[in-house]
């Protein structure tokens, strides 16, 4: 930093903010309310991302209030991630009871249609068949979590999916989107969605980008 032109720095600094103040006058009052996750905010919008720098004596605030939502919302989903995680651990290990153990007994299974076993299924022995059919094709893969996301109530697992089915010699591979929906943490309701902008539709993320 000490080989850094102080006065290079200064007009830098000016003209990236000036453009950057440029962007932010053409925005209409739909793009300002544009959403996005943030993980230390229950709610967050291009407004409340830019807000401390027009409103320097607000930013104090808004970092007590970062903090404060960051702590709720650890505290709060913390475990039904842990969960999640432990849930394909599980299925990767072809251990189906590991899968659902933190399935609540009426639990609701949605898998999207086109899929080799899209449909609706109800009640934990129904779903236990559904994952251990599924489970049983495999002759060796994953699916890793790549992103998770907590969305109120929700757990959103962007997931990668390499596997080789029996009798077969060729890999599949792409991505999905698993939703968890957990109440008193137990799992009421897990949809797989074959990508993750219908995903955020689902879970009112349809404007994050």
């Amino acid at each position: 930093m000490l080989d850094i032109g102080l006065d290079e720095s200064l007009e830098r600094y000016l003209s990236e903010r000036a453009n950057l103040v440029e962007k932010l006058q053409k925005l209409s009052a739909d793009e300002w309310q544009k959403t996005a996750v943030h993980e230390a905010f229950d709610h967050y919008s291009v407004f409340i991302m830019f807000r401390p720098l027009a409103e320097p004596r607000d930013a104090a605030r808004l970092q007590d209030r970062r903090a404060v939502c960051s702590r709720r919302i650890g505290i709060k989903m913390e475990n039904e991630i842990e969960a999640v995680k432990s849930a394909y651990a599980a299925l990767n290990s072809c251990d189906v009871d590991g899968f659902v153990k933190d399935f609540d007994p009426e639990i609701v299974r949605v898998e999207f249609e086109g899929s080799p076993s899209g449909g609706t299924y109800r009640g934990i022995e129904d779903v236990r068949e559904h994952v251990a059919a599924g489970r049983s094709t495999w002759a060796e893969g994953a699916c890793e979590p790549e992103r998770i996301v907590v969305e109120g109530d929700k757990v959103i697992v962007t997931c990668h999916v390499r596997v080789r089915l029996k009798d077969q010699t060729d890999w599949l591979e792409g991505r999905t989107t698993d939703v968890f929906t957990f109440r008193d943490g137990r799992v009421i309701e897990f949809r797989t969605f074959a990508d993750e902008q219908r995903a955020r539709e689902f879970t009112g993320q349809n404007r994050e980008r």
